[in-house]
């Protein structure tokens, strides 16, 4: 593996994918690879360069799958909690969404304290070609569970 590829020669977001072509975008965990652990709650990552974990993507928008480093301690904590809950459940799939900037008072939050990255949850299986459907107007979000809307861009929602 080279410096610019992640695993199985997979395009790495950062490196050769920009941060901004997944910002907003619904991505589809395909496979989570922890670097760190999580043991007694807390966190211990191998080194400080390292990120906590990768993660192979999926998402409409690119156009190949891709390893994304997660390298914010809560976003790992949450993939970590929920892979072990609902990792192994073949009716679910777990679909993040990158959320880097922050506006008003959570701007000046994340300065000091450094906020998560990731809305991360789980969700029915095709949930992630439900939500594309509705952001191209294949589907009227009315007939969709509100779940799988919420984090949606606002203007999408009217």
């Amino acid at each position: 593996m080279n410096d610019a590829q992640g695993p199985d020669d997979k395009p790495f977001v950062g490196r050769n994918i920009p941060w901004d072509a997944v910002e907003q975008q619904f991505l589809r965990v395909l496979k989570f690879t922890p670097l760190a652990t999580l043991m007694g709650g807390k966190v211990r990552s191998p080194s400080s360069s390292t990120p906590y974990a990768l993660v192979d993507i999926e998402c409409p928008r690119l156009e190949t799958d891709a390893v994304l480093p997660i390298a914010h301690r809560e976003d790992f904590r949450v993939l970590w909690q929920l892979y072990e809950e609902v990792g192994s459940d073949e009716d679910i799939e777990i679909l993040l969404t990158y959320f880097p900037r922050y506006t008003g008072l959570l701007r000046l939050v994340n300065a000091v304290a450094h906020l998560p990255k990731f809305v991360v949850a789980a969700y029915p299986r095709g949930s992630l070609e439900q939500i594309y459907a509705a952001l191209s107007g294949e589907t009227p979000l009315k007939d969709m569970p509100r779940a799988l809307y919420q984090h949606m861009p606002l203007e999408r929602h009217r």
